[in-house]
This record gives C-alpha cells, structure tokens and sequence, in this order.
C-alpha cells in the first residue's frame, strides 16, 4: 500500500469513523496529485493526496471562496494535520470531455444539448472571472500572483525550449526572441482584473444533474478574461470544430460585452493573441509528457495544438505582428521529425 493511500484511508476512517468497503486509486493526470474514489456503506468521497503544500494551500483557500460566492465547486469535507491530504465531494465520473467525445456527430459537431451545456459552462466561467477576484486571498496564488509578463514569458520559453528545441524545429533565435517579447509585452497591458483559471479545460469540468463543476483550479490567479476561454475553446483533448467554436466564443462575447463594452474585433484579436500563448504553453507539456515521459495521450494532443495555431497565425495582422513564430509553426506542421515522434511507442 502506497503512502497516499495509507494517508486517504486514515483521514477517511477519522472522518466517518466507520470501515472502507472499497477504495480506487483514479487514473493519473498531468499533475502529480494522487486521487482515490472511497466509500463505506454511506458515503462515497474523492481522497486526494498532494505533498505539494503551496498547492494545496491555494486549492482549500480558493474553495471556501468559491463556495461562499456560489460557484459550482466540490465541497470540501475533511483536511488532514499536514494539509497533504484532503477529502472532497464526489461528482461523479462524467466530465465536459465525456460530453463532448459520446456525442460528436458525423461531422464533428455537437449535439445543441451538448452546446447547451458548454455554454452554461461558459457563462459560469464568466461568474468566476468576474465574482471571486476582490474576494480571493491572493497570497495564497504561486508562482505569482498575476498572470503577467513574467509568467507569459515562462510559456513562451517553455515552448521554445520544450518543443521547438525538444522536436528540432530550426528557427531564427534573436528574430523568435523579438515575437516573444512582443507578444507578451502586448497583452501585458491588457485588463486583468479578473480570475483566471489557468488549467480551464473539459477534463476539468464536471457535469452533475446537468450542471457544470470546477475542479483544479489550484494554479489560478489574477489575469485577463481570454486565456481561460481560449483554453477550453482550444482544448486539444475535444478538438471543436470551428463552427461549434465559433459559436460558443459569440456566445460568451455577448454575455461578456453585458458586463464591459467591447469592440468585437478588439476582443477577436485578443482572444487569439492569448489563444496562441494557450496553445504554446500546451505544446511545451504535450512534448513533455507525451515524447519525454512517453504518455501517449499527450502525443497525440500535438497535431491539433500545431494546426490551431496554424489557423490563428495565419491572420494577416498576426502575421504580420509575429512572423518568426509563423515560420516556426509551419515548419512545425511540416516537420518528419515530429510526425515520427508521434508515432513512435
């Protein structure tokens, strides 16, 4: 037995006092966080177990905001002493993702029930953005606690340094480093008065009596309201076909624009601005995960990550602005390196 169980099972029996008939260990994710489903002849809980503290710190922290706020999140039902263990409110098993992958049809649309509920799921993401920021404890956000320059340049560089140069995509350093900077001086000066999520994307939503909850959402600090929705309408785990992406952004912009007038070009050009610095952040753990660690799940994210942002890229105003990064995505989509990377085991 594990650590993690023993540590789940203890804080379960000191809780319910009562014995465990059955307890699984849940499919690892992209984090390090261990999760079990346990239940007695009463209750079934999530134990979870983290020996990431600041994490674990922020997710409690974050939680009984949410909660006092009325935002969907999982109650939490025990702590442990060292705060490396915690229970939660079971949600069930069905999440976006599991939504959206039973029920594409032939031409990889959605059903409008399946739209209905990812457009309620926008419009709570847009309650979270907007309610929680000034009721947050900040102190408890790390790295830092705003979405800023610095932490776009983390992304960028893990790009660069974890894809380009991990899948040997040849590019022009100081002409790549200029995008960079560019890039994320640009959107530095974007309103981020809001709470961004950071991980927002469908495995991270669950659906209950068909409403939607959060989950992980322990990264989460100050930033703009486009990169969480860029990194659920670019999630590369459903793949939306444009038309069904098209129509979910219309449907958050004009709730948004309720809320903060905005030209719709200027809120476009953001939202795909912060959209590609979604989609570099996500490249940089698909190779981590998926070529180094060999995870194959992660692997097979890339094509549709580097196709995106193909799409985005070739924008005549995004070209024009970036074009180093556009030479370095197509030679992305083109490379024999990277397809074999892929498909190797």
């Amino acid at each position: 037995m594990t650590l993690a169980e023993q540590e789940v099972r203890k804080l379960f029996s000191s809780k319910y006092n009562s014995a465990i008939d059955n307890i699984e260990a849940l499919a690892p994710t992209g984090s390090y966080r261990q999760y079990f489903r346990i239940s007695d002849n009463e209750q079934t809980v999530l134990g979870v177990f983290n020996e990431d503290l600041q994490e674990n710190k922020a997710y409690l922290s974050f939680s009984e905001t949410f909660i006092n706020a009325d935002i969907n999140v999982p109650s939490i039902l025990a702590i442990s002493e060292t705060k490396k263990c915690y229970l939660v409110e079971d949600m069930g098993k069905t999440t976006l993702w599991d939504l959206c992958q039973n029920d594409y049809n032939s031409k990889g649309k959605l059903s409008e029930e399946t739209l209905a509920t990812f457009k309620l799921t926008l419009q709570e993401l847009l309650a979270i953005q907007t309610k929680t920021i000034d009721k947050l404890d900040l102190s408890y956000c790390y790295p830092r606690d705003s979405f800023d320059k610095q932490s776009m340049l983390w992304d960028l560089n893990y790009f660069k340094y974890m894809f380009l140069r991990v899948m040997r995509v040849p590019c022009d350093e100081q002409a790549l480093e200029d995008d960079i900077q560019r890039l994320s001086s640009t959107l530095d000066k974007i309103d981020r008065n809001y709470f961004l999520f950071r991980d927002f994307q469908s495995r991270n939503v669950m659906i209950k009596d068909g409403k939607p909850y959060f989950i992980d959402f322990q990264g989460g600090r100050k930033g703009s309201i486009y990169y969480d929705l860029a990194s659920m309408l670019y999630d590369a785990n459903i793949k939306l076909c444009i038309t069904d992406r098209k129509l979910l952004l219309d449907h958050y912009y004009d709730a948004f624009n309720k809320i903060k007038t905005t030209p719709k070009e200027v809120f476009l050009s953001l939202f795909n601005q912060f959209a590609m610095i979604r989609l570099f952040q996500a490249l940089g753990a698909f190779s981590l995960r998926g070529v180094i660690e060999k995870k194959p799940h992660f692997k097979e994210c890339i094509p549709f990550a580097l196709s995106s942002l193909k799409d985005i890229i070739e924008n005549p105003m995004m070209s024009k602005s970036y074009p180093e990064l556009k030479t370095a995505i197509n030679k992305a989509n083109k490379s024999d390196f990277i397809k074999r990377a892929i498909m190797e085991s």
